[in-house]
Formats: structure tokens, C-alpha cells, sequence
């Protein structure tokens, strides 16, 4: 008996040196999201964890494409992704620690013959249109990393963005969608940045491009919450003003998350932020005697900000995903419009909301197609008023005072887009095609200068224009005298316009793999938008990737160039802009030299006086502006991680806007 319990026990821990024990004494975890090319989560993946000698483990993805393997003994593994339909990722040499769960992500590509992927532990040059050296791809950590704010969490991405090639600037996506709000950092899955830059999916240059996914839902319940605060006694004193106002920044915000059911799950997050703002004037005006004083002071512009969002997950079949998402965000600004020499008097509030729905349905049709649709019906509105009784005196280089700038204005806007886009593996092509529908409602009303602006060149032409009238003095001798203003300008009529406009654009785009180390993508893409005449913007798109190096072994140095044509939108503003004020909607009088101080003379009398209007209108023949971008680079690894990139972009346009 003896010698049969030393066998068994020399035999247990033979077993123990040889299988590794998945015990939950200092143990770890391993969890992630399995992603298809488009950024969609992949359920039903299968994730496996092995070791060179013992058994293997494994783990099924949920609906959200999430997967966890607990209870790992600390070591090294080789950890495997696969799906049907899609190429395996394979992570060897994988360290797992004891303490918190690790996050490994894995995105396939759609399965090809021959295509083998491989996740690097080191950076390494790629031959992959989306693999530029400058394609940033933030999670995890790297976003925890970045700004809790949003407003600073913008300025963080635009940074890392860079500066945009094209002439409007940058632009953000957010779930696939263009513009939009940027979502609370607690809601975002990654953040993509500069990927394939002439690629023909998108109508502007990518350089400056961010794309933004939010959360899904997980089959475990889960939540937290969070809190920020910022005040003044860490600030400096504004160096322009002698006062120092309170200032602070509260902000709270919070997620949970969890199943409803074996086939959804939902995702609810919010944010609540109040600032105590302010905003300093500076300036120069006169007292009671005429006499001219410093205007220094503080103005307290409280604002609140809430933003909910509610995103649902739904398996509606093995190989079919729907995705539901609601926004609802509401901020108020109070006294805008005090700051730099524009008095208090001048203040104004603002209320602006936001009510957002959103579809997204991904289906997977054989082992080489994925088609994916999305919609999103937007309703945004902003409203302001002030207490507009006085005419504006604007008196150059000293003050801006009188009443504030408007009475009640408001921007009523209903936006849908609608898009389609299918990707096709086929040997070594993967192709793309699909299209964007967008269309917006425009209802704006603007009372701006409805209670006219009188304009003075000097703080002493106005101080003299004030002296002359105490004294009794007539119009014309107070400007010989040198007062008098210099102009005067008012708006009238109806400030109420209103329109529709479309616009869209269909693509289709081929990533071939000519050779191993050489990629070509080749692209075409066509716009259109209504009020306008001209319907022949088509927009071809080159793309090269070039890998050297020994043959048979990974290059180190990546050729890439591009070019291509893109085509800017003509804004639905100027659009709205040439209804409105085309002489007889809405009328703008400019008067120069005027000699009626302070008094507002009537729409008759400027009307009899054939005071000119500044009237506005779209050219008959304008185009869409158009421009030729060309860009090239070379994209090296170099020794300690770190690859060295050096690009060049040409740009020439034509058709440019001007008034």
C-alpha cells in the first residue's frame, strides 16, 4: 500500500509538471472581441488557449463578438481565433499574468486561398492599404490613456490626427455615420485614425480622418461610474482682467451593460456635465462726463451638457447581426455673446438638443461576402434669444454695446443617411462597392441686426457724436466737427427660410494582392448633389504599396503612393443663405455715413431713399469644388520598435468657392 500511494503521488506530480492547473489561486484572464474587416463584432467565433504540453482551452464568442478564458495559470501560450468564413489569427508566445483580465483582440480578414495572419509582438511594416505607418488603431489602455472630457478627448484625436490634406478640415465618423456627437470615452470600443487614405470608400482624403466605434452590449452584466471635477484655485488669473471669477467643471458619467435574453444585449451610458464658465471683457468706452474708461470684468456663462444613449444587440440568425442605437443629449449656455470689447449688455442664451436613432444590420452570405447596411435619422435643434430692445454701437477698437444681437433665432435640422457597402474576398481581390444617401431639412430663422448697427471709426468720432448732440448741435455739424458714424446697417423682412437638399455617392474599389510584397487598389467614386447643375463628378483613386527586402522574408522598408480626385460639398447654409437674403425674403440695408444717430429710420424710408441691398445668390453655374491629390512615402522599420515614416502630398484644385 505503501508503495502504491508513492506511485500515484510521484505520478500526480509528474501530471503537474507536465498539464498546467486551471485553478483560480493566482490565476489569470484572458478576454477580447473578435471584430470582422469592417469593425462588426463576429459571434459564434471560437478562441483557443494552448500550451506546447497539455491540454487546450477554449471559448465561444458571444452575439457581441466577446470572449473570455478565466482561471489561466500564469506562462506563455499560443492563443488561436477562428470563425467560419474567416482567415485564423493566431498569438504565439502570449504571456498571461496572475491579477486582472488581459484584453487580446483579434481581427479577422475574410478568408482567402493562401492568406495566413499573423499577430507581431514587435511594429512591422505592412503591404496593406489600411496598415499605413501613420494608421493609428486606439484601444484598451491607449484609450484609457487619453482625455476623460469630451471636449478634450476631441482636441486629443484631432492631434493625433494630424493636419487634414484637404481644405475643410478633418472629419469624424462615428459608427460608420459622418459627423454626429462625439460619444463619453466610458462608450467607446476604438478609435481608428489616417486609415487608407485614397481609398475610394470616402469622399475626402484620409489624412485627418477619425472613426469612432462605440460599445456593444456582453453576456455578463456589468457597470461603473465616474466623476470629475476641476476649479478655479488651480487656475492663474486671467492676465487681461484684474478680477479672478469662480470657475469649475463637475462632470459624472456611468455605463451598464448585460443580456436580455440568449440573442441581445444592451449597452446604456450617460453624462452629465455642468461648468461654470466664464468669459472676459476688455475694453474701452465712456461715463456719464464723457469720459473714457476701462471696462475689465468677468461674465459668468454657466453651461450644461446631458448626453444618454441606449445601443441594443440582436442575433437575429447565425449569420445575421441588427444593432439598434438612441441618442438623446440636451446643453444650455447662458449670457453668450460678453467677451474681448462686446459688453454685458449684449448677452444672449442658447438651447441646443439632439435626438439621434440609428439601424445597423450585417450579414455574412457564404465564406467570402459581408454586406452591411446602416441608417440614421438625426433631429438637432438650436435656439436662441435675447432681450434685443437697443440698436448695436459698435465702435472700432474701444467697444461693441447696445442690446444683444438677436431676438429669438432658431436652426430646426432633420438629417437621414442611409448607406449599403458589400466586401468580397476572390482569390487576391478583396473588393468593396456600396453607396451613401444623405439628405437633410433646414427650417432656420435668423433675427440677427433686426434692431440695426450703427459703426463709428473711433472711440473719439463716437465721443464726439454724443458731446454734439448734448449741445444741440445738427447732424451735419457734428460731423464737421469729426463725429458722426461711419455706417449703418439693418435687416429686415422675413427671417424665416427653409429647404431640402440631397446628396450621394456610390463606389467601388479593388485591394489586390499582386505579389506578396505588392498591393494595388484601384477605385472609382461618384457624387452628386441636388442644387446644383453639374452631375459629372467622378472621383478615380490609385493606390500602391510596395514592400523591400530579401525575398521570403518580411520587408523592412514600404513603398507607398497614391492619387486621386475629390470633390467638395456645396454646404446646405450657402444654399439656404441665397433663398433668404435674395432682396426680397430678407432684406439688408447699408447705409453709409448716416445722420440720423440714434434714431431707426423705417423700412419705408430706407426703401424711398433707394438705399442699396446687399443681396445674395448662387452662380447658375456652379460646380462642386474639385481637387487633384497626390501623395507619396516611404515607411521604414528601424531598430527598438519604432517605424520611420516620410510622406509627401501634392494638392491642386479647381472650382474653388469664393463670394
Amino acid at each position: 500500500m505503501r508503495t502504491l500511494r508513492c506511485v500515484r503521488a510521484g505520478v500526480l506530480m509528474l501530471a503537474a509538471g507536465l498539464v498546467p492547473a486551471w485553478s483560480q489561486a493566482g490565476s489569470g484572464s484572458v478576454r477580447g472581441q473578435v471584430t470582422d474587416p469592417s469593425g462588426r463584432s463576429i459571434p459564434d467565433a471560437s478562441v483557443s488557449l494552448t500550451v506546447e504540453r497539455g491540454p487546450s482551452r477554449s471559448a465561444k464568442s458571444d452575439l457581441q463578438g466577446q470572449y473570455q478564458l478565466r482561471n489561466i495559470n500564469p506562462g506563455t501560450y499560443t492563443i488561436r481565433a477562428s470563425a467560419k468564413g474567416f482567415a485564423p489569427v493566431e498569438r504565439a508566445g502570449y504571456e498571461v499574468t496572475a491579477g486582472p483580465p488581459q484584453v487580446l483582440d483579434f481581427p479577422l480578414a475574410l478568408e482567402t486561398a493562401t492568406e495566413k495572419v499573423t499577430v507581431q509582438d514587435t511594429l512591422q511594416v505592412e503591404v496593406d492599404p489600411s496598415n499605413n505607418a501613420s494608421a493609428l488603431v486606439i484601444r484598451g489602455k491607449e484609450l484609457e490613456a487619453l482625455s476623460d472630457d469630451r471636449d478634450d478627448l476631441a482636441a486629443d484625436l484631432a492631434a493625433l490626427a494630424g493636419p487634414a490634406a484637404g481644405p475643410n478640415g478633418g472629419q469624424i465618423y462615428i459608427d460608420g455615420f459622418t459627423g454626429g456627437r462625439l460619444p463619453a470615452k466610458s462608450s467607446i470600443r476604438e478609435v481608428r485614425i489616417n486609415q487608407n487614405p485614397f481609398s475610394a470608400e470616402y469622399d475626402r482624403i484620409g489624412m485627418g480622418r477619425v472613426e469612432v466605434f462605440t460599445k456593444p452590449g456582453s453576456q455578463d452584466f456589468h457597470g461603473e461610474i465616474q466623476t470629475h471635477d476641476g476649479d478655479s484655485i488651480f487656475n492663474s488669473r486671467n492676465p487681461f482682467t484684474p478680477v479672478k471669477p469662480h470657475w469649475q467643471r463637475l462632470g459624472l458619467e456611468g455605463e451598464v451593460g448585460g443580456p436580455i435574453g440568449k440573442k441581445t444585449s444592451f449597452l446604456a451610458d450617460f453624462e452629465v456635465r455642468r461648468f461654470t464658465e466664464n468669459s472676459f471683457v476688455n475694453a474701452r468706452t465712456l461715463d456719464a462726463n464723457l469720459q473714457v474708461v476701462q471696462v475689465s470684468q468677468g461674465v459668468l456663462t454657466p453651461r450644461r451638457d446631458t448626453e444618454d444613449n441606449l445601443r441594443v444587440d440582436r442575433q437575429i440568425s447565425k449569420n445575421h447581426t441588427l444593432t439598434a442605437r438612441y441618442t438623446f443629449a440636451r446643453d444650455a449656455t447662458d449670457n453668450q455673446g460678453a467677451s474681448g470689447f462686446s459688453l454685458p449688455s449684449r448677452v444672449y442664451n442658447n438651447r441646443d438638443s439632439e435626438d439621434t436613432a440609428q439601424l445597423v444590420e450585417t450579414g455574412v452570405y457564404g465564406l467570402h461576402t459581408v454586406n452591411e447596411t446602416r441608417a440614421r435619422y438625426s433631429r438637432q435643434r438650436t435656439h436662441q434669444e435675447g432681450n434685443a430692445n437697443l440698436p448695436t454701437t459698435v465702435v472700432l477698437d474701444a467697444f461693441t454695446g447696445g442690446g444683444p444681437p438677436l431676438t429669438l433665432s432658431f436652426t430646426n435640422q432633420d438629417r437621414l443617411e442611409v448607406l449599403n457597402t458589400t466586401t468580397v474576398t476572390h482569390g487576391t481581390h478583396l473588393l468593396r462597392w456600396g453607396g451613401r444617401l444623405r439628405g437633410v431639412y433646414l427650417k432656420d430663422q435668423d433675427t440677427q441686426n433686426y434692431t440695426g448697427t450703427f459703426t463709428f471709426s473711433s472711440l473719439d468720432s463716437y465721443r464726439l457724436t454724443l458731446s454734439g448732440e448734448q449741445s444741440g448741435l445738427t447732424p451735419l455739424q457734428i460731423r464737421a466737427t469729426g463725429g458722426g458714424a461711419s455706417q449703418f446697417s439693418l435687416a429686415a423682412g422675413n427671417p424665416l427660410a427653409s429647404l431640402n437638399q440631397f446628396d450621394a455617392g456610390f463606389f467601388a474599389l479593388d485591394d489586390w494582392r499582386a505579389r506578396p510584397n505588392l498591393t494595388l487598389s484601384l477605385g472609382l467614386r461618384y457624387e452628386f448633389q441636388t442644387r446644383l447643375s453639374d452631375h459629372h463628378d467622378f472621383a478615380p483613386r490609385l493606390g500602391l504599396a510596395w514592400g523591400v527586402g530579401p525575398k521570403g522574408k518580411p520587408a523592412k522598408t514600404v513603398i507607398r503612393a497614391g492619387a486621386g480626385i475629390f470633390y467638395d460639398r456645396v454646404n446646405e447654409s450657402l444654399s439656404l443663405d441665397s433663398l433668404r437674403r435674395d432682396g426680397i425674403h430678407q432684406q439688408q440695408f447699408i447705409v453709409d455715413n448716416p445722420d440720423f444717430y440714434p434714431a431707426i429710420p423705417s423700412i419705408g424710408q430706407l426703401l424711398d431713399g433707394q438705399t442699396p441691398q446687399a443681396i445674395r445668390e448662387l452662380d447658375a453655374h456652379i460646380r462642386a469644388p474639385e481637387m487633384a491629390q497626390i501623395g507619396a512615402g516611404v515607411e521604414r522599420q528601424i531598430p527598438r520598435n519604432v517605424v520611420l515614416a516620410v510622406n509627401y502630398i501634392h494638392s491642386q484644385a479647381w472650382h474653388s468657392l469664393r463670394s
